[in-house]
């Protein structure tokens, strides 16, 4: 396929997720490795940087080379990377060139006047775009998107349906006003879910202080730095957006996802709480299944969600649930965590973060350097980020607990080429 060719839009954001996540997230993978993560190919490896390319250009792309392979992911600075730059690749839905054209067109006609008809609309639309077809159908269609969107606004006055742009909401605000309340969505679109639409929000904001009241906002651009900014979060904002309008209603859900190295999976059940992990920077949905077992399934692993016609009332939810956690509190894995920190430090802020935590566990004291925790969880995998968080701090005496842990340090050590296993 010729460059000028290739479609960089997309008609399902899921296609280009989980590129994103081993691309941005992990970075440790080459062109080869992908085959083997989910089958991608080596076109569509191509493919998909090309079009990540496209979207975002260079200045995000790093590229190193280990062992002769070349490995490419986002580059990421704490200091230089404020914007969370990944919420644009949402904006590569599959529109044409034509609906495009009419949307912004519709958007400036009446802008620039007070209303107008569907008629008047797509005249001055034709007048503007030189292709010989007729325009009506198309134009109405996305007019009424744009109603349904909040965008512009339509009235009937006798038998005429007349469309024009929203009321200026900020027209009572003052300038002080509105300048304090973008620094307000600067901070909270990097720290508020769903970041993706607030940044959206923001940058609507920025365009309106800019063009219309005419105020120098760029002086204050990247007006914080985050220490932790988990942009990988907004990957799944899209998936977490309907559970959570699912769970809502009650619905019952037919799950598509992905079981180790890209083994599909299908399981039906109700979702019942979203859970994000700062320490891990993942999503996580608690469901209950046919079998009515209580699982926790990682969003990241989600290829898609069918929402069944089946709801289940809140208070026979509420009666599941109790019935299930009282099952699984006899499946409770027992896990003891050795803290301890160097000999010319204390202990206090260790313990202030396990505390913090709140997972209702034991705290054994032994010295000024050292304490035993006891915990009992059903989430193994969930508790294993934040006793890693703790690095050499903190040590699981369990063997099979320990061991589990070990190994997922030397591999994640041989992935990123920090260290090699010798052959016994």
């Amino acid at each position: 396929m010729a460059e000028k060719d290739f479609n960089i839009s997309i008609t399902s954001y899921g296609k280009l997720r989980d590129y994103l996540r081993y691309f941005f997230i992990y970075g440790c993978y080459s062109r080869e490795d992908f085959d083997n993560i989910r089958y991608f190919s080596s076109r569509k490896y191509d493919d998909e940087l090309r079009r990540v390319r496209t979207i975002l250009g260079d200045k995000y792309l790093k590229e190193t080379i280990r062992d002769r392979e070349k490995y490419i992911s986002l580059d990421y600075s704490y200091y230089d990377t404020v914007e969370n730059y990944l919420v644009e690749t949402y904006l590569i839905r599959s529109y044409t060139h034509l609906s495009l054209s009419i949307f912004f067109n519709s958007y400036i006609i009446l802008w620039e006047n007070e209303e107008l008809t569907l008629d008047e609309i797509n005249e001055k639309i034709e007048g503007k775009i030189s292709i010989e077809r007729d325009l009506k159908s198309t134009t109405r269609r996305i007019l009424e998107d744009m109603v349904s969107k909040g965008i512009i606004e339509k009235r009937k006055v006798n038998n005429r349906v007349l469309y024009k742009r929203k009321e200026d909401i900020f027209k009572n605000i003052s300038d002080d006003e509105l300048e304090a309340l973008y620094f307000s969505v600067c901070f909270f679109s990097q720290v508020q879910y769903p970041l993706s639409l607030g940044k959206y929000l923001k940058d609507s904001l920025y365009r309106y202080i800019k063009y219309v009241r005419n105020i120098d906002i760029d002086s204050v651009e990247e007006l914080y730095l985050f220490k932790y900014s988990n942009f990988q979060q907004v990957i799944d904002e899209e998936i977490v957006w309907k559970l959570e309008h699912i769970i809502r209603n009650g619905n019952k859900v037919k799950f598509n996802y992905f079981k180790d190295r890209g083994v599909e999976k299908q399981i039906v059940g109700f979702p019942i709480k979203i859970i994000w992990n700062n320490n891990y920077g993942k999503w996580y949905v608690k469901i209950i299944t046919e079998k009515e077992d209580l699982i926790t399934l990682k969003v990241e692993d989600i290829i898609n969600i069918k929402k069944l016609k089946d709801k289940i009332s809140s208070e026979v939810l509420k009666q599941t649930i109790t019935r299930l956690e009282y099952k699984n509190e006899k499946k409770l894995k027992k896990v003891k965590v050795l803290f301890r920190v160097e000999t010319y430090n204390r202990r206090n802020f260790l313990l202030d973060k396990v505390k913090r935590k709140n997972l209702n566990g034991k705290i054994e004291l032994i010295d000024e350097h050292k304490f035993i925790y006891t915990i009992y969880t059903d989430d193994w995998e969930g508790l294993k980020p934040w006793i890693m968080s703790f690095g050499h701090r903190a040590k699981v005496i369990e063997d099979e607990l320990y061991l589990d842990m070990k190994n997922e340090w030397i591999e994640m050590g041989e992935i990123y080429g920090i260290i090699h296993r010798t052959e016994e």
